[in-house]
């Protein structure tokens, strides 16, 4: 149970209009009603979340661009130590002015969405004209920053009917562009996409349009920049490593509340999420703290608040599909409850977790009937430390994510751990040996591990699973 509230992070609605229309846009018509803010406002809402201990900041939809002087706001959050990202379509920085604006403003990563490589495919969702001024944005971008001054740029992109057309050329294409990182994720039928729910691809195909673009990405000669997915399920994460070689974390879905991630209206209310504003129904009443005409947050206030945490925790618990209970990450994994909501999620869930959860389960069989032909191997940027009976492991992505996970390792699982991480890589029959335990004491110990992404089996000591196949 909570029983403090603690906000880390803030999604900062601070624009309740926009000068797009998108197809599949999940904030939809939820901000309607609200008035803009002025400046002097936002600072003292800044001063606010920066006492109670916020440290990130994300200004997104609707077109956070459109608030008059968003880069003196950032800079203002720079000066009270927190760190901003901006999400935006892009297309007000076709003007060279304000890219110049928001490159100094001390944001720390600008995240622009396309939703196509070709004005058919991303104005067919964002409407006409989008991907020329998109692409005249990132040009403005790229040419504003120098040395001492330069900003991460994200693509994020949203695979639909349209583009799928396009997956085979989507990697080469971006390669082509000033971009650090293509995020690609699937659809949520919330907001205008519920109008259009032609656009959406099925499970299948979502997962054979990203396994194309996963092989095209890895095939080019040099890349210039990492790709990066928002809606893999962590077996499915871990199944790409095994496979592909890739560096996917297999960390869990959270809702953003249950991790101290809240909303922050146009108004200065926060709530707990914005993709809820319109669920009371489902989720009951929402609470909301006014950050304007409060002088601090009260106790009553984060009552209420870790009240319906705990309620949506319970929620989301209830509305999860059988295969989560058969699933390893079962405790850790916590959908947004939005997407809990909708039946065809609850199917996606149980179609895509069965068939990755098969796949890892076959190649742990594997490994057990060819035990004495495979080693252990520590993964890369793995760290891990031994009291008394518990082990801390942690990992580093090259993705900018971190896992951490504490185990038991009372008897012999400290040896088989230290054995492992003072050589680095290990055959399976010499741990088994050199500690007088079985193959099956081994395997079902190392599991957890390999399921968490700390530890990777190869037929050869130095050549990863995915090259050896």
């Amino acid at each position: 149970m909570l029983n403090s509230l603690q906000i880390s992070s803030i999604r900062w609605e601070i624009e309740p209009k926009c000068n797009l229309n998108c197809k599949h846009c999940f904030v939809g018509s939820k901000l309607d009603s609200f008035q803009e803010l002025d400046l002097d406002s936002a600072m003292k809402i800044v001063n606010k979340i920066a006492s109670i201990g916020v440290k990130k900041v994300n200004f997104t939809t609707k077109e956070p661009t459109l608030f008059k002087e968003l880069d003196k706001l950032i800079f203002y959050c720079s000066l009270k130590g927190i760190y901003t990202e901006l999400v935006t379509n892009g297309v007000l920085l076709r003007d060279i002015t304000l890219s110049e604006k928001i490159v100094n403003s001390g944001v720390g990563a600008i995240n622009i969405s396309m939703e196509g490589i070709s004005d058919t495919s991303n104005d067919y969702i964002r409407g006409k004209g989008t991907f020329v001024q998109i692409l005249k944005a990132l040009n403005n971008l790229k040419n504003v920053m120098e040395p001492g001054r330069y900003v991460p740029i994200v693509i994020q992109m949203t695979l639909n009917r349209k583009n799928k057309l396009e997956v085979h050329k989507i990697p080469a294409f971006f390669n082509s562009l000033p971009v650090d990182m293509v995020v690609i994720g699937g659809l949520l039928l919330e907001g205008n996409a519920r109008e259009n729910p032609d656009i959406a691809l099925s499970s299948e195909e979502f997962l054979e349009a990203w396994e194309i673009i996963l092989e095209e990405y890895l095939s080019l000669d040099y890349k210039r920049y990492y790709l990066n997915s928002k809606s893999l399920f962590p077996p499915e994460a871990v199944y790409y490593n095994i496979m592909y070689g890739t560096d996917l974390c297999p960390l869990p879905p959270r809702c953003g509340v249950l991790n101290g991630n809240f909303s922050l209206l146009p108004n200065g209310c926060i709530i707990p999420c914005v993709a809820i504003l319109d669920k009371e129904a489902n989720v009951g009443r929402l609470p909301m703290i006014d950050l304007l005409n409060k002088e601090f947050i009260e106790e009553k206030d984060k009552k209420r608040m870790d009240d319906f945490i705990n309620s949506v925790s319970e929620l989301i618990k209830l509305r999860k599909p059988y295969i989560c209970s058969q699933c390893y990450y079962e405790d850790w994994c916590m959908p947004c409850p939005v997407s809990l909501l909708q039946k065809g999620f609850l199917d996606e869930i149980s179609e895509r977790c069965e068939r990755a959860l098969k796949e890892l389960e076959m190649f742990l069989l594997n490994i057990q009937k060819a035990f004495k032909e495979y080693y252990v191997v520590v993964s890369q940027d793995t760290l891990m430390h031994l009291e008394k009976d518990k082990a801390f492991l942690t990992r580093f992505y090259r993705l900018g994510e971190t896992l951490q996970r504490k185990y038991k390792v009372d008897g012999y699982k400290a040896r088989i751990l230290k054995s492992i991480f003072d050589n680095g890589a290990i055959a399976l029959p010499d741990l088994c040996s050199d500690l007088s335990v079985t193959s099956a004491d081994v395997l079902n110990f190392l599991k957890p591990l390999f399921y968490d992404g700390f530890i990777e089996f190869r037929r050869s000591e130095r050549v990863p699973f995915y090259a050896s196949k």
